[in-house]
């Protein structure tokens, strides 16, 4: 039994135990999303060179605000929305019918109550141009976060 006992120093274990505390506290959640927002900038100008309208493009960010994105986190797509560029419906709407498209819709058309036809609305097809954004850079994105992790880790 004594041969498994390991003797350990206390003044080397709290000195231990102090530097991992400030290491961890090194990454707090605003050096968290600093970090998140330097590595998506490639994947935001991905997005932004495939949308099919300028005026989507320009609705296309980052944000990590508390009421959009999670704790230590951020979120990335269509996250801004101008009324004065688009007064009928949100950018973010707009942007969710452009990527995945619409079925056909029919509308009913009558007078005074009764119903006398249908009409098409027509339908839309699917552009997918954030999720490809999303697909091709998001390998990069959390190699790079790691090894800047890593970095402010080290460096504490």
């Amino acid at each position: 039994m004594a041969k498994n006992f390991i003797q350990i120093n206390e003044r080397e274990l709290s000195a231990a135990l102090a530097d991992l505390e400030r290491k961890a506290r090194r990454i707090d959640e605003k050096r968290s999303r600093q970090i998140q927002r330097r590595n998506l900038r490639p994947m935001r100008m991905a997005m932004v060179s495939g949308s099919k309208s300028a005026r989507i493009g320009r609705m296309i960010g980052v944000t990590a605000a508390k009421k959009y994105a999670p704790p230590f986190g951020v979120r990335i797509g269509v996250v801004k929305n101008k009324v004065s560029e688009f007064p009928t419906i949100n950018a973010q709407g707009l942007a969710a019918i452009i990527e995945y498209g619409t079925d056909e819709r029919f509308r009913s058309v009558g007078a005074f109550g009764v119903t006398t036809g249908r009409v098409s609305t027509g339908s839309m097809p699917a552009f997918p141009w954030l999720r490809r954004a999303y697909d091709a850079n998001i390998k990069a994105f959390a190699d790079k976060t790691e090894q800047d992790y890593i970095k402010e880790i080290e460096n504490a």
